[in-house]
């Protein structure tokens, strides 16, 4: 296994624990809060990372690079703290509908980023995608429906 499949292979397990950890959050706080003690979790790797970045290489400032990175950090969590809401609302049982707020719809729901993510940087940066990429996309697409839908 390669050094990137291996990080991968964590990212995929850290994400699975973080999509634990925010159902648990969404039981025992609203959705600001939870948002505001999640953003504190990430503060707290952010300093770590900088520390390392500072020791062991070089800090990056590039203007275009830092506004993209505060881009990137806006809207992630601004889509955690509509997550947050969606879970937390469906959860206190103030808005029943079908799946709405059940952790395994919203993640689910969500999860469908990268499909909007490649269709973005398609149709904004001309990044090519493959047929075999599109039917995957597709399957996958298709598989998230069979399982949101009862």
């Amino acid at each position: 296994m390669s050094t990137w499949q291996l990080l991968a292979l964590l990212a995929l397990c850290a994400w699975g624990f973080w999509g634990l950890f925010f159902n648990l959050t969404s039981r025992h706080l609203d959705s600001v809060s939870a948002l505001v003690w999640e953003v504190l979790g990430a503060l707290i790797v952010a300093v770590f990372a900088l520390l390392a970045a500072l020791r062991w290489s070089s800090f990056e400032t590039h203007g275009r690079g830092a506004l993209f990175g505060m881009a990137t950090g806006i809207s992630y969590t601004v889509g955690l703290l509509l997550a947050f809401a969606a879970l937390r609302i469906g959860l206190s049982g103030a808005e029943v509908t079908g799946n709405t707020g059940r952790i395994s719809f919203v993640l689910i729901l969500t999860a469908l980023y990268p499909l909007l993510a490649v269709a973005l940087n398609y149709l904004l940066l001309s990044e090519p995608v493959s047929s075999r990429q599109i039917l995957a996309l597709a399957l996958g697409l298709a598989a998230v429906l069979i399982i949101v839908t009862e």
